[in-house]
């Protein structure tokens, strides 16, 4: 047999079977099955073997499999069998023709049965000699120890597995400098694409993104210029980042074996001896465990304490809101909660907040009300939409204002004067929604309602960042231009529910899917 190579190797591991592989083997069989898409694509496999690593593994397994399948040398060629010729008494008989003659000269090739009858006879000889030869099997300490020292002393041969986003990139690397086909391009540029779309990559520092684009400039160019061959050039600086990434790369999981170790066990039949190579599989970056002391904190971190110790912080109660609008939020918490409302313009968005209003006026809150949109109490908007909201008893623990002449430090200024906080609206304030956060984080203890604009394309004004942070996020759906049908949704409700709607002209609360819950109902 001739020696084991990529295009032979299918052949070979079929002819050798699985079972007999260790751990090890069996770890760089699965490797080459997945570089060569199940041995489809062998020439996948060769690109990745310009892999320096890949290379020296993929060369001492094959070398490990000889030991089942042993390359043929050319002195253990069979030997052409000589024809002897025995001498007759009496005359010799002459030669006929020219023809015979030549037939006679030529070297008689052994039949089948002959073949296989020399070869039993070499495998009996070997058996009778080895059975001359008395075997002494030593079971003394020190002939043990002497057996585990030469076992240890035999070197391992390590696999290791990287991330994928750092096969990529060196990858990448190997073929800087050299000239590549179409195919080998593309076999990276799509590797590259379907990490990216699988979620398997994890891009470093725009790194990865930049291998996708570049391969397919590459190949657009080559297509263009009806290349065969083009030479792979880095821009240095990417270069540089690309090498800095690999050298500082860790191995997310090793495999090693020992070559060459046999270890004797009985098989439970008593049938002889059977061999096993010594196999571990050791996890990277893996440490011991640290009990905790009994201290409730942790030595040395500051502001944590342990989860089972959790008694001793005192947190804030959940309340629930009456009527509608409590059915409709659910139970909330007063630690850094804030509610934003967006919605389209004349969706009713300030008339649902002075119903929010009023419930929370109805559980004890004192609220605060910076109505920059409309102008305060001087606009008759205002006035309508306190007046349609908040009950002529709870007017008066209502406190309305249509300025903030420093900004974001006027509101600052009241934050703490007030249990509940409403804005109408935020970009009335010229920020951007980024400190929306910082305004919760600084003031843990008020409560935030604060109304959003829209964007042309329906977005929130100046990012999202404020639906991300707030624990509620509620929305006001336009169905048309009477606003009979208005509703409000929660598109975010930390630990309660999000299948109802609030409807804005009638105060209460709906199914979100009517005609699901109607199908349901049907016996």
């Amino acid at each position: 047999m001739n020696a084991i190579t990529i295009n032979n190797y299918p052949n070979v591991i079929k002819s050798i079977g699985l079972s007999k592989l260790n751990q090890g083997q069996k770890e760089a069989h699965e490797l080459i099955v997945e570089a060569s898409d199940n041995f489809k694509n062998l020439s996948q496999l060769k690109d990745l073997m310009s892999d320096p690593d890949i290379k020296e593994m993929v060369d001492m397994y094959f070398k490990q499999l000889e030991k089942f399948s042993p390359v043929t040398k050319e002195s253990e060629k069979k030997p052409k069998a000589k024809v002897s010729v025995s001498k007759k008494s009496g005359p010799a008989k002459k030669k006929t023709t020219a023809k015979k003659s030549s037939v006679k000269t030529k070297r008689a090739k052994p039949t089948g049965r002959q073949a296989k009858s020399s070869k039993l006879k070499a495998r009996s000889a070997k058996v009778k000699a080895h059975k001359k030869k008395p075997v002494v099997r030593k079971t003394t300490a020190k002939s043990k120890a002497t057996l585990i020292k030469k076992q240890e002393a035999k070197p391992a041969i390590q696999i290791k597995r990287y991330s994928v986003e750092l096969a990529l990139i060196r990858r990448m690397l190997n073929m800087v400098g050299k000239q590549k086909t179409y195919r080998s391009i593309e076999l990276l540029h799509m590797a590259v694409k379907k990490g990216i779309t699988s979620g398997k990559v994890k891009d470093h520092k725009g790194i990865v993104s930049k291998i996708a684009s570049g391969t397919n400039t590459i190949m657009t160019a080559m297509k263009k210029s009806k290349l065969d061959l083009i030479t792979v050039n880095l821009k240095e600086e990417t270069k540089k980042s690309m090498q800095k990434i690999v050298q500082g790369a860790t191995e997310r999981l090793r495999v090693s074996y020992l070559s060459g170790v046999n270890t004797k066990t009985k098989r439970a039949g008593g049938g002889g001896e059977k061999k096993s190579v010594v196999a571990t599989v050791n996890k990277v970056a893996t440490r011991k465990r640290v009990t905790p002391s009994n201290s409730t904190v942790f030595s040395g971190k500051d502001g944590f304490v342990r989860a089972d110790q959790r008694k001793i912080v005192k947190a804030p109660n959940t309340f629930r809101l009456k009527g509608p609008i409590g059915d409709f939020l659910g139970d909330l918490q007063a630690y850094k909660l804030a509610i934003t409302i967006s919605g389209p313009r004349g969706s009713g968005k300030t008339y649902f907040t002075m119903d929010l209003a009023n419930e929370f006026i109805n559980a004890g809150y004192d609220v605060g009300f910076f109505s920059i949109e409309q102008g305060g109490l001087e606009s008759k908007d205002t006035r309508a939409a306190i007046d349609s909201g908040i009950s002529a008893k709870n007017q008066k623990y209502l406190a309305v204002t249509g300025e903030v002449k420093n900004g974001i430090d006027t509101v600052k200024l009241y934050a703490d004067r007030f249990d509940v906080v409403i804005i109408d609206s935020w970009q009335k304030l010229g920020l951007p929604n980024t400190d929306f956060d910082r305004l919760r984080q600084e003031h843990p203890k008020t409560i935030w309602v604060v109304i959003f604009q829209l964007n042309a394309e329906g977005g929130m004004r100046n990012g999202v960042a404020a639906e991300f942070d707030a624990p509620v996020v509620l929305k006001a759906i336009s169905k048309d231009a009477s606003g009979i049908d208005n509703y409000i949704v929660a598109e975010k409700n930390r630990g309660n529910q999000i299948d109802q709607k609030y409807m804005i002209q009638t105060k209460g609360v709906k199914p979100m899917y009517e005609a699901n819950e109607k199908e349901r109902k049907k016996p």
